[in-house]
């Protein structure tokens, strides 16, 4: 019976060992944002689309703009939209906005704008363009 015990207790701590030191799957792959990805000019007024792909796990998207490359850009950073269901598109038409740091509703004309795309509920997986884009 002894016998037994010990190799139910060894048994157990060896499956364990194995458990945890195998390589885990993340659960959620990732957001890429598609478009704009470097090089577009948007005017006011534009009908424009904003496109990703992402873990078919994320259910909805928050969308972001901010001027990037600037000291100044670095506090600019305003919502587009929020709680976007995750279809991989959106349409936007190019207007003012409201700037969260500014605290400003005009939507500066600028050559070093970025479109951030996050996980509603999980703020650390996003993407941003690879590139910046213009409005002008």
């Amino acid at each position: 019976m002894k016998k037994y015990f010990i190799l139910i207790i060894v048994l157990i701590v060896i499956s364990a060992i194995f458990y945890y030191s195998s390589p885990k799957t993340p659960e959620v792959q990732g957001i890429t944002v598609l478009s704009p990805n470097g090089g577009e000019s948007w005017s006011k007024g534009q009908k424009v689309q904003i496109s990703w792909s992402a873990a078919k796990e994320i259910k909805s998207v928050d969308i972001r703009m901010a001027i990037s490359g600037s000291e100044e850009g670095q506090n600019f950073n305003a919502a587009v939209a929020s709680g976007v269901p995750n279809t991989g598109n959106y349409e936007w038409v190019v207007q003012d906005l409201y700037a969260e740091v500014w605290g400003i509703n005009d939507l500066p004309l600028s050559d070093e704008y970025v479109v951030i795309v996050e996980d509603s509920e999980h703020s650390n997986i996003y993407d941003a363009s690879d590139a910046a884009f213009s409005v002008k």
